[in-house]
C-alpha cells in the first residue's frame, strides 16, 4: 500500500512499478469486462467494440453549427449530415465541418456553450423530467442538486490531500466523463459518470470540512463556502435561456392527467391538466403554446366542458389565447367551447381568428 506520507514523486514511481509488474491482470480485467461486449455484438453481427448503436448520431446532432447545446434535437443540418453520410462516421466528420462554413469563432462558441451546458444546474430531459418527479417524490426532493455537487467537487478536488498518484484514475474518469459531454449534446443521463467522480471528491470536502472546524481554523471554511455558494450560481445561470425554456415539458403532465382519467378520476385529471398548463413556459418570443401543451389544454377544455363548467374553461383558454396570441389552436378550442355552449356567433369569430392564425 503506498503510504499517504511518500512524496507524490514516489507514490508515482511506486504505481509506475505496480503497473510494470501486475500489467496482465490490468490486460486481463479489462477484456474480462470487454468479453460479454463483444460477444453480444458478435451474435447482432456488430464491430467487436462497437459501444453503441448511435456513436456517429449523437456526434452529428451535438456538432453540427446548428446544434443545441443541450437536449436532442434533429435540426436541418443534422438531417442533412444524416442523410449524406448514411450514419458513416468517417463521412460524417468532414460534412459536420462543412456546417460551419469555415468559422472557427462559431465552432468555439458551440463548444463554450456545451461546456456551459455540461457544468449547469440544468437537468436536461430526456426519457424523464426531472423537475416534475422531484418535487412529487421524496427521495428525489432531499437528493442534492448537480449544482452543489458540482461546488463541493471542486472544493474537494482543490483541499484533497496530496496523493495525486493515487488519484490518477478518479481525475481521468473526470476528464474523459467531461470530454464526452462536449462530444454530444448535454442530456440529464449522460451526466451520473461526471456527478459520481464529482460525489467523492464532495465527501473529500465535507470531510476537510469538519477537520478544519474542529481544528478551529474557521477562515479556510468560510472561504470554501464562498467559493461554493458562487460556483452554484454560475452554475444556475451557464445554461442561458435554454433552461428557462426547457425546464418543463409536457410529456409528463400528458401521461398522468390521462392516466387519471383512464381510472376514472376526472377531477384529478382536470388538475393535472391545469398544473401543466401553468407550468408552460411563458416569454416574450413564445407566442404559441410549447411543443406538447395543445393536448393538454384539450383534455381541459373537453372536461370542463362536460362537467358543465363552460366559463371556467372560456377564461382559462382566453389566459391562453393572451399568453400565447398567436396559438391557432388556442382559438380553435375557445371556438369548440363556445359552440358546445350554443353560443354560435362567438363560435364563429374564434373560429376565424384560429383559421388566420393557421393560415400565417
Amino acid at each position: 500500500m503506498v503510504d499517504e506520507y511518500l512524496s507524490e514523486r514516489e507514490q508515482a514511481e511506486q504505481l509506475r512499478g505496480w503497473l510494470r509488474e501486475n500489467w496482465i491482470w490490468l490486460v486481463a480485467g479489462v477484456a474480462l469486462g470487454l468479453t460479454p461486449l463483444v460477444v453480444r455484438n458478435a451474435i447482432v453481427g456488430a464491430p467487436p467494440l462497437a459501444l453503441s448503436s448511435i456513436g456517429p448520431l449523437g456526434l452529428i446532432y451535438g456538432q453540427v453549427a446548428d446544434t443545441t447545446p443541450a437536449l436532442v434535437h434533429f435540426s436541418p443540418e443534422t438531417i442533412r449530415v444524416l442523410r449524406e453520410s448514411e450514419g458513416d462516421l468517417g463521412r460524417a466528420l468532414p460534412l459536420i465541418w462543412t456546417t460551419y462554413e469555415g468559422d472557427w469563432l462559431r465552432l468555439a462558441r458551440n463548444q463554450t456553450a456545451r461546456l456551459g451546458a455540461a457544468v449547469s444546474s440544468f437537468e436536461a430531459w430526456d426519457n424523464v423530467n426531472w423537475y416534475y418527479y422531484r418535487p412529487r417524490s421524496p427521495v428525489l426532493r432531499w437528493t442534492l442538486p448537480f449544482e452543489v455537487v458540482l461546488a463541493l467537487g471542486i472544493v474537494g478536488l482543490i483541499v484533497a490531500p496530496r496523493a495525486r498518484a493515487r488519484q490518477a484514475p478518479l481525475w481521468c474518469f473526470l476528464v474523459a466523463s467531461l470530454g464526452t459531454l462536449l462530444v454530444t449534446s448535454v442530456i440529464g443521463r449522460y451526466r451520473p459518470p461526471l456527478a459520481s467522480v464529482l460525489l467523492v471528491y464532495t465527501g473529500v470536502a465535507l470531510a476537510w470540512a469538519r477537520q478544519q472546524v474542529l481544528a478551529g481554523r474557521v477562515g479556510p471554511v468560510t472561504l470554501a463556502a464562498a467559493g461554493s455558494v458562487a460556483i452554484v450560481l454560475v452554475s444556475q445561470h451557464t445554461a442561458g435561456a435554454l433552461e428557462r425554456q426547457q425546464r418543463e415539458r409536457a410529456t409528463e403532465y400528458v401521461r398522468t392527467a390521462m392516466s387519471l382519467y383512464q381510472r376514472g378520476n376526472h377531477a384529478g385529471a382536470l388538475a393535472e391538466a391545469q398544473s401543466g398548463l401553468r407550468a408552460a413556459y411563458r416569454g416574450p418570443e413564445q407566442r404559441v403554446l410549447p411543443y406538447g401543451y395543445a393536448q393538454l389544454a384539450q383534455t381541459m377544455a373537453a372536461l370542463q366542458s362536460r362537467n358543465g363548467r363552460t366559463a371556467e374553461a372560456v377564461e382559462e383558454l382566453a389566459a391562453l389565447a393572451r399568453d400565447y396570441p398567436d396559438d391557432a389552436d388556442v382559438e380553435l378550442l375557445l371556438a369548440a367551447v363556445y359552440r358546445d355552449a350554443g353560443d354560435e356567433e362567438r363560435a364563429r369569430q374564434h373560429t376565424e381568428a384560429g383559421e388566420r392564425l393557421r393560415a400565417h
